[in-house]
């Protein structure tokens, strides 16, 4: 039984389709994401290219629509020919960033042959700190160039004879951040670097989609970035992690709310129709472009930083718990609820790092946040749905937070999926839904506790059918649900 009165549901049709790249993730040379994970020739786990099979399986698994490389602030140092050819030919560099020697195994034919073996796009990020827009220009004849050019030529020398078609790129990463390398903190240094970047890839390639640099915490650089950039800004570019800070178990919810807050008025400055009339010379000699400008959530994560260490400098390597995975579902709903305006979203990072997929010597394994992101990736498309409900809300110190979090979409093969996502640990939720819907079917996950955690070979996550009661559904506590629903 239930101690609080039944949770109604009110749901409505959009024609808000959701984009498939949503399901989006990141990785990067920090710490042990990509060497020592993603590629690490000295497993046994990994093929003769040193790339590891078992991590790669799981990644299969999820499914990933688009993939972001190589940073991150991480990008700030990155010379993509460094990463090209003979692997004996290739440069060591100091990775000034997360520190280490970065050998450049993993470059960017590695990179995109690791985005085909996963289905998904490739989004790489120039280096706007310590490149120039020519170096950038000539990747984007490397990726993308057919034969006869320079580096193209240079692509098919290195046995990759077809062009990579990389379409998504992102000019700069965080230029705000002044303690990182690079002058574009300041937007009009921002705006004028972009714009010669801009310049000398679209004249490369006009077809390119081009993701630029927003700030989730400065309403003016936005407006900047948008009135100068308009006329070929595809997606513009924002970040969140949230945390604990000093609020408690709840505190990363609490964060999560105070960003969708933030999210409404950053979409309300993107859509703000003034940039629109931003006169655009013909004798730039591409196109302007042609759709909506989007938003990039091409970082997000909750990121609780873990101790220091030998092992783990920057507090990257993050043991997610089971109270994680449920704010990794809130924020796929937040993603999902605000489908008409983000088109891109990557997780950060993949693998070891902020990640749902870990290593550990020869093995490797998974965090609850995997199961999540899988749950959604399998139910989550088609267009969006409106849900609203009439939550209970959990009183904290630091404030309330709603009890239930709840998203919809219409399925493509026609059903309803109904996104649940119970953040009490105690009391169970009987939510009633419209008359115009009947259950199909529930999936459920859940684990011990708010502080369940897997290690090798122990999982706590269990997936199981959920109960029904008269066409309605009863949610435990600490539970993710996704329920299957036809017309009635």
């Amino acid at each position: 039984m239930t101690s609080h009165p039944p949770v109604s549901l009110q749901l409505r049709e959009t024609a808000t389709p959701v984009s498939p790249l949503l399901f989006g993730h990141f990785i990067e040379f920090a710490e042990n994401c990509i060497d020592g994970g993603i590629c690490d020739p000295k497993s046994p786990a990994s093929d003769e290219h040193g790339i590891r099979q078992d991590v790669l399986a799981l990644a299969k698994n999820l499914r990933p629509t688009i993939l972001r490389f190589p940073g991150g602030t991480f990008a700030n140092i990155y010379h993509w020919m460094d990463g090209v050819g003979p692997m004996d030919a290739r440069r060591r560099r100091k990775n000034l960033i997360w520190g280490g020697i970065t050998d450049n195994r993993f470059g960017t034919a590695e990179f995109i042959s690791y985005c085909r073996a996963l289905g998904a796009e490739p989004m790489l990020c120039v280096n706007m700190a310590s490149g120039t827009a020519q170096e950038a220009a000539e990747w984007v004849e490397y990726c993308n160039g057919e034969a006869g050019t320079h580096y193209a030529d240079l692509r098919a020398a290195h046995g990759y004879p077809e062009p990579f078609r990389v379409r998504y790129w992102c000019i700069g990463n965080e230029s705000y951040a002044e303690p990182d390398l690079g002058a574009q903190h300041d937007p009009d240094r921002y705006i004028s670097d972009a714009w010669e970047f801009t310049k000398h890839m679209k004249l490369m390639d006009p077809t390119l989609k081009l993701i630029f640099v927003g700030n989730s915490e400065d309403p003016a650089w936005n407006r900047k970035i948008l009135e100068a950039l308009s006329p070929v800004c595809d997606y513009i570019s924002f970040h969140h992690y949230s945390g604990e800070g000093s609020r408690g178990t709840y505190g990363p919810f609490l964060s999560l709310m105070e960003f969708r807050e933030n999210l409404v008025s950053l979409i309300s400055t993107v859509r703000d129709g003034s940039h629109r009339s931003v006169p655009f010379n013909p004798w730039y000699r591409f196109p302007r472009r042609a759709e909506d400008i989007r938003l990039a959530i091409d970082e997000w994560n909750i990121w609780n930083p873990m101790p220091s260490g030998d092992n783990n400098r920057y507090g990257l390597r993050t043991v997610y718990t089971w109270r994680d995975a449920l704010w990794t579902a809130c924020m796929m709903n937040t993603l999902l609820r605000h489908a008409q305006d983000i088109g891109i979203a990557n997780l950060a990072q993949m693998v070891n790092v902020l990640s749902p997929i870990m290593t550990d010597g020869d093995r490797a394994y998974v965090q609850p946040t995997y199961h999540v992101l899988k749950l959604y990736r399998d139910h989550m498309e088609g267009m969006l749905m409106e849900c609203t409900s009439d939550s209970p809300v959990i009183h904290t110190a630091s404030g309330d937070v709603p009890m239930l979090d709840a998203a919809a979409c219409r399925h493509p093969g026609g059903t309803l999926r109904l996104f649940l996502v119970s953040l009490s640990k105690e009391d169970p939720l009987m939510i009633s839904l419209p008359e115009a819907f009947r259950l199909r079917e529930c999936t459920l996950l859940q684990a011990p506790d708010f502080d369940a955690f897997n290690t090798p070979g122990r999982d706590v996550v269990s997936t199981t059918q959920g109960s029904v009661s008269g066409g309605d559904i009863i949610l435990p506590p600490a539970a993710v649900c996704a329920a299957v629903l036809e017309d009635a």
